[in-house]
């Protein structure tokens, strides 16, 4: 019975994105650390405004998520929430609730420290910002070498709502930015520019003349990574976009011409 739950989490555990950089061995504690916990249909699961500090995965029901009491979204079996909550003091943005009863795996911020001791950070923070490249049609075309310099140099903050993340009427680059949690909006239209897991101002890289025709600010309380544009241009050996994705396009073409 011991053996085929853990069989059971460790399959669960691996196809979770978040986690996908850790060692075997790293894996192999963890699933055996994953805690099963029950919730009954109607069951409050995490609450809005609460402080955060345990990862979940939903391995059996579904839940629904709220904020200030509006429905947000549903999820299902193989969904999992609160990972930052594992590398960073983050506040709770959404209510999750039970739909049915559910059965998760659950991981706390204290278990994964006595895991992964000092390389928490780095494993946890730096593969979310991957993932974040990756899904971003700009960064996704830089080498994995120049990515890895830039993540290198990002620093995570915590905002409150409405503190100012870019200044209107700025020329070009200013820095990029990551949200890890909550979102960021445009003063004027309101407009939401970013939320968890997509980059901003990687638009400003391909043009140095486009100006911000408006404020950016956080939308609700959350959580940035962001490298300023000094620290980009260290981190870049002061290339702009263009020779960058040159280098990617001439480092593809040798890996061909190789094959």
């Amino acid at each position: 019975m011991i053996i085929r739950e853990y069989t059971e989490n460790k399959k669960c555990f691996e196809g979770v994105r978040f986690f996908s950089n850790l060692t075997p061995d790293q894996k192999d504690i963890i699933a055996s650390s994953l805690i099963r916990q029950k919730f009954y249909k109607g069951q409050v699961i995490i609450q809005e405004g609460d402080p955060g500090s345990t990862f979940y995965y939903l391995k059996e029901g579904s839940a629904s998520v709220y904020k200030a009491g509006k429905f947000q979204r549903k999820l299902t079996k193989g969904d999992s929430f609160g990972e930052q909550s594992l590398y960073y003091n983050t506040m709770r943005l959404y209510t999750i609730k039970a739909d049915e009863d559910v059965v998760s795996l659950v991981l706390g911020r204290d278990t994964l420290n006595r895991i992964m001791g000092d390389n928490i950070y780095e494993v946890t923070f730096k593969n979310f910002i991957r993932w974040a490249f990756e899904k971003n049609g700009t960064l996704n075309q830089l080498t994995r070498e120049v990515q890895e310099r830039i993540i290198d140099e990002m620093k995570i903050s915590s905002f409150k709502a409405q503190e100012s993340i870019f200044k209107r009427g700025v020329v070009g680059f200013q820095k990029l930015v990551v949200v890890v949690e909550g979102s960021l909006k445009k003063v004027k239209s309101g407009t939401i520019v970013a939320s968890k897991g997509q980059c901003f101002g990687e638009d400003f890289l391909k043009d140095s003349t486009k100006i911000l025709d408006d404020e950016i600010i956080m939308h609700t309380y959350g959580v940035i990574a962001e490298i300023s544009d000094t620290a980009f241009a260290e981190a870049v050996g002061g290339a702009n976009l263009k020779q960058l994705l040159t280098q990617k396009k001439e480092l593809n073409f040798v890996i061909l011409e190789r094959m």
